[in-house]
């Protein structure tokens, strides 16, 4: 009982310091004292008197009620006098405390309250494509930057917050225990792995994807916590190769990778309507309905790219489906 009422009295002094909380209070006890005062000397109700307190202090004044006796009009201007410089004050209060906000919101200051977003951690020149991306591919979902150098971005669904990515109090100011899906793209492998290990403390259920910049680390990041790690400059050393003898090969992942770009696109879904049926029938169905191709079936976590032609699908499977790309003319 004792520690409750310590903890309560803690937080109203607290309060108190506030001065948007005492030139509040002040405002209350001016407001409720004239309409006290004018309802005695006047004999009005205090419904009534409190209404004439409020809209003499807001200096609206309508002229429907006014005070008729000499000690009303001493309370009127009493009234005026107190109670227009509180609520001027308290009003100037409140807008210095919004435009603050606004302002640290705006440098990235503040934390970011969201559930079910995603959350890039760092900052790296493939980060604002990879910003771009998500929201061609997932629009309306909310996606929040954590970084200490990046640029702050803050429109539409997307919001900055400026922090280190390995420290975990910078962690909680983007919801990182809420996020659905968490990507790790610092720079650095060694930063990588505490960023991982970090937000997988901190959020054990989401889907964590994180760059690698070299081959060495990437089974350090997936013990750290990652359930996908990109060998970035790998993948780039492999187009440029492909680049020589095949060039069309590199030209086709770029546009299937890319949502914002391109003619075709390879899209994740349920076997839905194609379940219970075999691969080739699956395939023409797929044609002939969506002029879509079935390029593989993913069961269990594994992908069976170009299934025999006799390969049943089940309901728990998903398909990967090369689709004509919404830029598509």
């Amino acid at each position: 009982m004792l520690e409750a009422l310590y903890y309560l009295l803690k937080r109203f002094f607290r309060y108190t310091r506030s001065k948007v909380f005492v030139v509040g209070l002040g405002l209350v006890a001016v407001i409720l004292a004239s309409g006290l005062s004018f309802s005695y000397f006047e004999g009005k109700p205090l419904e009534e008197s409190l209404y004439w307190t409020f809209i003499t202090i807001t200096t609206i004044g309508y002229g429907d009620i006014y005070p008729q006796t000499e000690a009303g009009r001493m309370v009127a201007v009493a009234t005026a006098l107190t109670g227009i410089a509180f609520f001027t004050v308290f009003v100037g209060l409140i807008a210095d405390y919004v435009m603050i906000r606004a302002t640290k919101r705006a440098r990235g200051e503040l934390p970011v309250k969201a559930r079910g977003h995603i959350v890039i951690l760092g900052w790296d020149e493939a980060a604002e494509t990879l910003v771009g991306e998500l929201r061609a591919k997932v629009p309306g979902r909310r996606i929040v930057l954590l970084n200490r150098e990046g640029p702050l971005l803050a429109e539409g669904e997307v919001s900055t917050v400026r922090g280190d990515p390995t420290k975990a109090e910078d962690l909680k100011k983007a919801s990182i225990g809420e996020a659905s899906h968490i990507i790790v793209t610092t720079g650095d492998d060694s930063r990588t792995i505490l960023a991982v290990l970090h937000a997988r403390r901190l959020n054990p259920k989401a889907t964590i994807i994180a760059e690698a910049l070299r081959d060495e680390n990437m089974d350090l990041i997936r013990q750290a916590g990652a359930d996908m790690v990109v060998l970035t400059s790998s993948l780039g050393g492999m187009l440029l190769a492909s680049a020589v003898t095949e060039p069309a090969i590199p030209r086709l992942i770029e546009d299937l990778a890319g949502a914002t770009t391109g003619v075709v696109d390879v899209v994740e879904r349920p076997a839905g309507r194609y379940a219970g049926m075999r691969f080739s029938e699956a395939l023409l169905k797929a044609k002939k309905e969506e002029d879509s191709l079935i390029l593989a079936v993913i069961r269990n976590g594994e992908l069976v790219a170009n299934p025999p032609e006799d390969y049943m699908i089940s309901e728990d499977d998903k398909l990967l489906i090369l689709v004509k790309s919404r830029q598509t003319p």
